[in-house]
């Protein structure tokens, strides 16, 4: 056996990366028409096709092609603010008193969002408190279908019985402690001006 040289290896890996254009855009899903258009904007063509034979394209340099591109798109859409009012691209970067007021910005719509009662601050525990009660809902109502589980080897009657009785029982418990905690929440006040 001989052994082949990086070289060698990186020509037969090319090798069989390259397909037509078709072939690669139903692996991309994409349409054809699009990888026509992206090898018009200059993206990179193996090797082209005389008449009535297809372009091959190496599918990892396409695929590296089109990210680059994406990049380009999203630097030129969003550009940073400089001094001149232009983007980093184009002269500048954000200075400081610039980032000072875009903070300042963020925190007059917030407040004007506020005032309109159109955002309601929620603070960092209450956040969390709603995910572990997501989180405690979906263990308790898992319990019947581990209660089924565990009963393997028993009539499939009376598993439905129990998975039916499991599932009211877990129900009803969720129904209590939502109106419980429904209860002890209307006593918070929302805004700080409805506290005492």
């Amino acid at each position: 056996m001989s052994k082949l040289t990086p070289a060698q290896e990186d020509a037969a890996d090319r090798a069989e990366r390259l397909m037509s254009m078709s072939k690669a855009a139903a692996l991309m899903g994409r349409d054809r028409n699009t990888l026509a258009a992206w090898a018009a904007k200059g993206m990179p063509i193996a090797r082209k096709g005389e008449s009535g034979s297809s372009h091959l394209v190496d599918l990892k340099e396409v695929i590296l092609w089109r990210e680059e591109q994406v990049r380009r798109e999203e630097r030129t859409r969003f550009p940073g603010a400089g001094e001149d009012g232009l983007g980093e691209g184009m002269g500048g970067r954000m200075s400081p008193s610039d980032l000072l007021k875009l903070e300042n910005l963020k925190l007059t719509r917030l407040k004007v969002g506020q005032a309109a009662e159109i955002l309601v601050e929620r603070s960092i525990p209450e956040m969390a408190e709603e995910r572990a009660y997501g989180i405690l809902r979906q263990a308790i109502m898992a319990l019947p279908e581990r209660l089924t589980r565990e009963m393997a080897g028993f009539p499939e009657e009376k598993k439905l019985i129990w998975r039916q009785k499991a599932q009211g029982w877990c129900r009803e418990a969720l129904k209590q402690s939502a109106k419980v905690i429904a209860d002890a929440m209307g006593t918070v006040p929302t805004r700080p001006d409805d506290a005492v």
